[in-house]
């Protein structure tokens, strides 16, 4: 088994270990077809806190992905996947998801 496939195992773990119950029983009902909500102006503070926290897991794990990526080329005596560039894409499409501002507006809605 690759250090990347080890890596994203362990990952899953950990975020099924730490999800809040709440998001367990929404990915539950997603899974069976049955949304708790259709807009985020539906979604309780709760659910909103839950949200996120999914968003920064899944954050979290692109980006040790990419980390492991990065180190079993490296340890292969290749040059790295992920350069400057997909760096830069990676934090603007997560700052524009869950940064300071993208949160804040969220719990405003």
């Amino acid at each position: 088994m690759t250090e990347l496939k080890r890596l994203v195992r362990a990952l899953f773990a950990i975020c099924e270990v730490n999800a809040l119950s709440k998001a367990k029983e929404i990915a539950r009902g997603a899974l069976q077809g049955q949304l708790p909500f259709l807009s985020l102006s539906d979604m309780t503070p709760e659910q909103k806190a839950a949200f996120i926290q999914a968003q920064t897991q899944l954050m979290v794990t692109e980006r040790e992905v990419m980390l492991a990526e990065d180190r079993e080329r490296e340890h292969a005596g290749r040059a790295p996947v992920n350069g400057p560039g997909e760096w830069r894409r990676f934090l603007e499409r997560w700052e524009a998801a869950i940064g300071h501002n993208a949160v804040i507006g969220f719990f405003r809605e």
